[in-house]
């Protein structure tokens, strides 16, 4: 199967859902102990951990509960998160790019975060409704194809 093609079947498959709350992103200093970062309810979203730092991706309304069990160098926010649920094939190239290119178009900054079952990507939450826009018309205009 071209490539091509097989990047317009994953976007045809993508649902795009929306956090209905909005994130924080947070730098910790490196050595933070991490043991009660993990442990927050709800759990971040993401912990990635860096020989600078770490950086924990959290529901905004938890930078305090976060705040209180360690010292956050620095946060920003609100992001809002979109999932973006598909079937994922590892071999298929382009798929983040083009999700990318649609906010960049739109001048819409994001972050992006991979798992193995999905992709995360956030936008500053001032752009919400021009990125769902944004990736609607991409999903479904691949789903029309």
């Amino acid at each position: 199967m071209p490539m091509f093609e097989s990047l317009q079947k994953l976007f045809a498959a993508t649902r795009v859902r929306r956090e209905e709350v909005p994130y924080a992103i947070c730098r910790l200093q490196p050595g933070t102990p991490l043991d009660r970062v993990v442990q927050l309810q709800p759990p971040p979203l993401c912990i990635t951990v860096e020989p600078d730092g770490a950086t924990v991706f959290l529901p905004e309304a938890e930078l305090p509960a976060l705040q209180n069990i360690v010292a956050v160098a620095e946060h920003d926010g609100p992001w809002t998160v979109f999932g973006l649920y598909a079937p994922f094939d590892f071999g298929v190239t382009g798929y983040l790019a083009q999700v990318c290119d649609a906010l960049a178009t739109r001048n819409i900054p994001v972050l992006s975060l991979a798992t193995y079952r999905r992709d995360f990507i956030l936008v500053p939450g001032a752009r919400t409704e021009e990125a769902q826009a944004a990736l609607d018309e991409l999903v479904l205009g691949h789903a029309a194809s």
